[in-house]
C-alpha cells in the first residue's frame, strides 16, 4: 500500500545546527544568524511538503536491491520506503538568488536542506504512530553506503513519485533538488 502525505512546513522544526553544518559555519556571526533565520522563514513559506510512503514486508526488499535483507535490513520484519520533497519553488528561489544574492542563495539552500531532513523525520514519526509501536532502524538512502544510486529507479517506480511532482533524470538524480528517498527497517510493527 502506497500512501501520500502533505505537511505544513511552518510546523516543521529544522535544525539550525544542521543548516550551519551545511554552510560549514561553526560559530555564526550576527549577520549569518540573521540570514539563516530569514532563510528558514522563507523556506517554510514556499515549501510544498509532499511525501509518498510504502510499508512493505521484508521479502519485498529484493525488488529494490538484492542484498538489503542481509545488510541494512537484517533482523527487520518490514520496512518503510519513502520519498519526501519540498517542491520546485525552493529550487527556483535558490536559482534566482544565485545571480542576485549568492550568499542568500547559499543560506537558503542550507536552510532548505535542514528543512528537508525535518520533513523526513516528521514523516517517519507520523507513519510509525499510525502502526503499533515497534523498533525503527536508521534511515538510509540510495547512493550512501552499500545501497547504490541505481536503486533510485526502482524506488521511483514503486512509489510512483511523479504523483507528487518528483522527477528522475538519466543520472538518477531526483528533482526538485530538496527531495530525499530512503528506507527505514522495522521490527515488531503490527
Amino acid at each position: 500500500m502506497i500512501k501520500s502525505y502533505r505537511f505544513d512546513a511552518t510546523q516543521l522544526d529544522p535544525s539550525r545546527h544542521e543548516a550551519l553544518a551545511y554552510l560549514r559555519v561553526k560559530k555564526p556571526d550576527a549577520a549569518i544568524g540573521s540570514l539563516l533565520t530569514a532563510a528558514f522563514l522563507e523556506a517554510k513559506s514556499i515549501a510544498d511538503c509532499r511525501c509518498r510512503v510504502g510499508l512493505f514486508d521484508i521479502a519485498f526488499a529484493d525488488a529494490i536491491y538484492p542484498s538489503l535483507k542481509e545488510n541494512q535490513l537484517k533482523g527487520c520484519d518490514r520496512f518503510l520506503l519513502f520519498c519526501a520533497t519540498l517542491g520546485h519553488e525552493i529550487d527556483r528561489r535558490i536559482a534566482r538568488y544565485a545571480y542576485s544574492a549568492p550568499v542568500k542563495a547559499a543560506v537558503l539552500d542550507a536552510a532548505a536542506g535542514a528543512l528537508t531532513e525535518a520533513l523526513c523525520d516528521t514523516l517517519v514519526r507520523t507513519v510509525l504512530e499510525e502502526y503499533s509501536p515497534g523498533k525503527a532502524g536508521k534511515r538510509f538512502s540510495p547512493g550512501y553506503g552499500p545501497l547504490p544510486l541505481e536503486a533510485q529507479q526502482q524506488i521511483f517506480t514503486i512509489l510512483q513519485l511523479s504523483r507528487i511532482g518528483v522527477g528522475l533524470n538519466d543520472s538518477l538524480l531526483l528533482s526538485p533538488a530538496k527531495t530525499v528517498t530512503a528506507l527505514v527497517g522495522l521490527s515488531g510493527i503490527g
